[in-house]
Order: C-alpha cells, then structure tokens, then sequence
C-alpha cells in the first residue's frame, strides 16, 4: 500500500499487521429437468423428465452432479402447478467442497383419475321389500370410499314392471366419475288358484264350482284381479259315479301370476231307495233306485229290534237306474227288507 496526496511527503506508511476473511462455498443449481404430469394414484410420488445439469461452476473447477434424485409432491390430491420437491442430488469432483447445492424445485399437475360407477340390475316380487342397491365400482385407488347414492321410485306396493335405479354423486374431488343406471325389476307375485272339491250324488246336476285363492298380498283380494280365472268339468247329470277333476284356466291380472291347481267333482251313488214290494204267488218282489254298474245286496230281517239283518242271496249288479229283486214268500207275522249299496270292487 502506497500514500497519495499533495501532502503525502509529510507522512510514512508503517504496516501495523495482517488481517482475515472468509470465502464461502459458492450456490450451484440444478437445470435442464421439467416436472411430470400424472394421474391420481393416491400418493405423493412424482417424477421429472430432461437431463440434469449444474449451474454456477466457475472454470476450470472440477464439480460432478451424481446421487438419486427422489420427487415428491407437497400432496397426493388432484391439482394444477403443484409444487414438486427434489432431494437425492449431491456433489462430486475435485473442487466440490467450495460448492454448495440447492436441490431443484419443480412443479406438476395430478389429473383426476377415471371411475365407473355402474348399478347392478335387481329384481323383487310384487308385494315384497326392496332389495339392497348396490354398484360396481371400477377405479378407485385401494380402499377409497366413493360417494354417491342409489335410489328407485319403487315401494313395497309398486306394481309389477321395471323401475330405474339412478345415482347420486357426492363429493369425489380426485375422481372423474361416469355413472350408469340400472333397473329394479318388480315381478308378478304368485298366486295359488285352486279349483274346491265338491260332491254331489249320481244324476244330480253339478253344483257351482268355485275356487280359492291363496298368495294374495298388500292385503289385497279377488277383487284387484283384471279378469276371473273359471273352472270347468267333465262331469255331467248323467256322469256315472266316479271322480272327475275340476280344472282351473283363464283370468289375468298385471301384478300376479297365476298358479292353478285342479279341484275332483265326486259323484256319490245315492243311498238306495226301496220304492216298491209286492208280493205274487210264492214270491216277494223288492225294486229300489239303483246306479248303473253298482253292485247292491238284499237283506231282511223279521226283528228290528234285534238287528240281525241277513243277507237274501247274492250281489245284484244294477243294469239301469231302477232294480229288482224276488225273494220267496214266507209265511211269517212280519218281515222287513232293506238293500245296501255296496263298496266298489
């Protein structure tokens, strides 16, 4: 060090010591990389494209960039410029110590992920309780819980026919979210239609047939029904005894389906009615209603009182509606005759 000055010649420069400063580690950054888009996937990985390079090496130091950059988001939820941290980067070379290194900041955007929410198809029975709604989720991430709701105008009391079951979407910011209908179908409820037995005697005329019914619900009766099931037989007046089935058709009604079950028409032989005795020579002549093809045994008896009925000879097959019989004449104070139809064979 030197002095200057128009009055410089009257001083000297003495040195009174050394002194010190520091020399700090010179920033260098990181260049060249872009931060990438992606998808939603539920975390904070991210990634980065482009060649990494430093900046801010002053020649001719010897300074590499190595280690394992790592990329992370600041969160996992969908968003635009969202920023993107970097460690992992380090320093290498002979000068690398007089540098310190400032790890790049990055940004990027987490797009909505795809979701389908698709109703499954239900069907219930006239009458009955809803069934459980429910969808098929495809795309969400792990276990995430999409919200939305599943309704139908459907009731309990809904007639038989199908009713959409739509969705409701909630709240799902990180999901673009199509939705798909579905359908409840409401089914004819069952109903059992049976045809009632009846009896009636031989050449009787048929009585009314009518019918039952059975699975009606919403306590409801035969008077919802749009049209009447009947029910017919074969059978007529002049039927012989025997059984003969009653069958159940027709009718129709929007909410039931009919289930028919035939009814038997018995037809009984009359108990057997002596309508004439008379009496000829040595002989008596009992004639009573019969039931052709039936089988009938005479008997008699001098005692009503002791109920010792015996048989007057053998089985007597009826040919026709009326019947005879001869039996001798005895000569006795009193004799009582009756016929007994007997079991089919």
């Amino acid at each position: 060090a030197t002095l200057t000055g128009s009055a410089a010649g009257n001083y000297s420069l003495t040195a009174v010591g050394t002194t010190t400063a520091n020399i700090t580690a010179k920033s260098l950054t990181v260049t060249g990389l872009t931060g990438a888009n992606k998808v939603y996937d539920g975390n904070t990985t991210a990634s980065a494209s482009g060649t990494a390079a430093l900046s801010g090496i002053v020649s001719p130091d010897e300074v590499t960039l190595g280690g394992t950059p790592v990329y992370a988001f600041a969160s996992a939820s969908v968003g635009t410029g969202k920023a993107i941290t970097t460690t992992g980067y380090t320093l290498g070379g002979a000068a690398a110590g007089n540098y310190t290194l400032t790890q790049p900041g990055l940004s990027g955007d987490i797009t909505a992920k795809s979701l389908t929410v698709v109703v499954n198809a239900k069907n219930k029975v006239y009458g009955t309780a809803n069934p459980v709604l429910d969808a098929v989720v495809t795309g969400a991430v792990g276990n995430e819980v999409i919200d939305y709701t599943l309704t139908t105008t459907a009731t309990e009391g809904s007639g038989a026919g199908l009713y959409l079951i739509t969705v409701t979407l909630g709240s799902n910011p990180n999901y673009n979210v199509t939705a798909t209908a579905g359908l409840l179908a409401v089914m004819k409820a069952p109903l059992t239609v049976k045809a009632d037995d009846q009896v009636r005697g031989f050449g009787e005329a048929n009585p009314a047939l009518t019918i039952s019914y059975s699975g009606f619900v919403n306590g409801e009766d035969v008077g919802v029904l749009d049209s009447l099931p009947i029910a017919t037989t074969a059978a007529t007046t002049s039927s012989p005894v025997g059984s003969y089935p009653i069958t159940v058709s027709g009718g129709s009604d929007n909410n039931y389906s009919f289930v028919f079950l035939s009814g038997v028409l018995t037809v009984t032989a009359p108990p057997p009615v002596i309508t004439a005795i008379h009496g000829d020579g040595a002989f008596v002549t009992i004639t009573w209603e019969s039931v052709p093809g039936r089988e009938y045994q005479l008997q008699y008896t001098d005692d009503l009182s002791a109920a010792n009925w015996q048989d007057l000879g053998g089985r007597i097959s009826a040919l026709g509606t009326v019947t005879s019989a001869e039996a001798p004449l005895e000569i006795v104070p009193q004799r009582f005759y009756r016929v007994e139809l007997l079991p089919m064979p």
